[in-house]
């Protein structure tokens, strides 16, 4: 499961920082609703910033 959110996350970012921006919104927002730890926010938020 975690690599399917990773990729998914992952074309947010690509070639685009407003899009980067966007995937980190969602991520701020699943968070908020508990829907993700704030573990699993901390690894999905270090696999956007990776090449």
């Amino acid at each position: 499961m975690w690599n399917c959110q990773v990729l998914n996350l992952h074309r947010y970012t690509q070639g685009d920082e407003t899009r980067g921006n966007y995937a980190l919104g969602i991520l701020k927002n699943r968070l908020a609703k508990g829907e993700i730890t704030i573990e699993e926010f901390k690894v999905l938020k270090d696999a956007l910033s990776e090449p």
